[in-house]
């Protein structure tokens, strides 16, 4: 089960860039104790505030709270949701739905003007759509050993990055895939990878070759064979784990190489001791690493699953050393159409940067689910341990919950980041994270 952990850890980690409510440009630092708490105010501030969220693409169904009060449909106006809050009033929650398919997905963001009061939610990509054009050209790998793939990843500036793998047969590979127009930077890899058809599959870059400025739609290296080569190939870099809880299995590590421009090259999904660095050639000034260090086991008889992780950014490409905390291991709560979880954690809770997450899955169906999401941070939370899906059944287009008789999965996380919560962490920040996970039926 240590790949699903892995997942939702990428996620986590990628959530600046892809799902996750990040603060932009805003002041203050998270204070507080963490836990979870409804829509009371979080405390201090007599001056009326205003609270701008930018949206990329546009959600099925937006509602807003401010402090206590219900919750209200919203709209939004040139991609921009404002919320005016009164003097005395801290807390607010913005509420969404994403269609992605066969997903339905709900969320709802808790937070406090102690956050900050400028957000942007790159919430759905499947809703925000970006030019594509067509790179041609050709690239070699057969010179590396163990690259079974040819990789092309590419980003415009704009925060989107696209990866396309094909077969190597030992000889120059045609290249023709989308990538986002404009002036892109690129790069060529040769990757093992265990099966490109399974989602989660291992996966580790074995050269990279760097390309700026190259024009999309166009022609890479101006026609001429990409060939990888010896001065293109990684160094393996050590990996330490210390505090490994008893009992749990050998952690494994999710790699990226984060460009500053906001594009990301995926370097080792399941890195154990070693992790591939990437030459100095291909690295330009603000770029950086990314590690989330994880290990998970059954609980509850085997009905559950605990977790731990570590994750850190670095702009050093040397041996790195992960500490885990010790594991929360939490039976979950009592089963109900909107439980209420109690996410108090001694090793967590009270602490700054501090968030909370919830999630309950049900109704899979053969092309999704339908998933609700509470994130809530600790300056919102004021003390409080409980933390539940807020009943927006009310609002026109929200979820009424799971049905009685229904088999839901949930979710609980605890993490604390070195930045204020729902800040990305930058270029040297790092998090700590715990984590259970279990099923019920809805009586």
């Amino acid at each position: 089960m240590r790949a699903s952990l892995l997942r939702s850890l990428a996620l986590k980690f990628l959530a600046p860039a892809v799902i996750c409510l990040i603060v932009s440009g805003c002041g203050g630092s998270s204070s507080g104790t963490g836990g979870g708490g409804g829509g009371g105010n979080g405390g201090g501030g007599n001056t009326p505030a205003t609270v701008t969220v930018s949206f990329a693409g546009t959600p099925s169904a937006l509602a807003t709270q401010v402090g206590s009060g219900a919750f209200t449909a919203a709209t939004l106006t040139s991609g921009t949701l404002t919320l005016s809050l009164p003097g005395g009033t801290t807390n607010f929650a913005v509420a969404y739905i994403c269609p992605d398919g066969g997903y339905i997905q709900q969320v709802v963001y808790e937070a406090s003007t102690l956050d900050g009061t400028s957000y942007m939610a790159l919430y759905c990509p499947s809703l925000a759509t970006e030019p594509t054009g067509t790179l041609t050209g050709s690239g070699d790998v057969s010179a590396i050993a163990g690259a079974g793939y040819l990789g092309v990843t590419a980003d415009s500036g704009s925060g989107y990055s696209e990866g396309f793998l094909l077969t190597v047969t030992g000889e120059p590979q045609p290249i023709s895939v989308a990538l986002p127009s404009g002036t892109d930077r690129v790069v060529v890899t040769g990757a093992y990878l265990q099966n490109p058809e399974v989602f989660g599959s291992e996966e580790n870059v074995l050269a990279v070759r760097n390309f700026d400025n190259m024009t999309v739609p166009g022609i890479l290296n101006g026609g001429n064979t990409v060939t990888l080569g010896a001065a293109d190939e990684v160094t393996m870099q050590p990996i330490t784990y210390k505090n490994v809880p008893s009992g749990f299995p050998a952690p494994t590590t999710n790699v990226n190489y984060e460009w500053s421009d906001g594009g990301m090259l995926p370097l080792s999904n399941e890195a154990t001791t070693q992790y591939p660095a990437i030459p100095a050639s291909a690295a330009e000034s603000g770029d950086y690493y990314s590690f989330a260090a994880a290990t998970e086991m059954s609980t509850n008889g085997g009905g559950g699953e605990a977790g731990v992780s570590v994750a850190t950014n670095t702009t050093a490409n040397g041996p790195v050393t992960f500490t885990f905390p010790a594991p929360w291991i939490y039976a979950g709560p009592t089963p109900s159409a909107q439980p209420v979880f109690n996410m108090a954690n001694s090793g967590i809770t009270g602490k700054t940067g501090v968030l909370d997450t919830i999630a309950l899955s049900w109704s899979p169906t053969s092309v999704g689910q339908t998933t609700s999401v509470v994130y809530a941070t600790a300056n919102y939370l004021n003390g409080s341990t409980n933390l539940a899906v807020p009943n927006l059944t009310g609002v026109s287009g929200f979820l009424s919950g799971p049905p009685s008789g229904g088999l839901v999965i949930w979710f609980a996380d605890v993490e604390q980041s070195s930045a204020a919560s729902l800040q990305p962490l930058g270029p040297n920040g790092t998090y700590i994270d715990v984590e259970n996970g279990g099923s019920f039926t809805v009586p």
